[in-house]
């Protein structure tokens, strides 16, 4: 899956589960995407200025985040 080869290296074996929140997040416009399935704290930024952040010991107040209240 395309999170899975941006954080893990080969280490995950696909997941029916992670290959259709991937399927949900190609077909929905959003500007972060938090989940926390691979165990470590880290994050990346696609060509389309998707934010993608994995959590998995650090917590993080949704409304003090920039690019979640930027205005269309």
């Amino acid at each position: 899956s395309y999170v899975a080869s941006k954080l893990v290296y080969g280490k995950f074996e696909p997941d029916e589960l992670s290959d259709y929140l991937e399927e949900i997040a190609g077909r929905v416009q959003f500007t972060g995407w938090f989940f926390g399935h691979y165990h470590k704290d880290t994050g990346f930024v696609t060509t389309d200025n998707n934010v993608y952040t994995c959590m998995y010991r650090k917590v993080i107040r949704l409304d003090e985040i920039d690019y979640l209240s930027k205005e269309e």
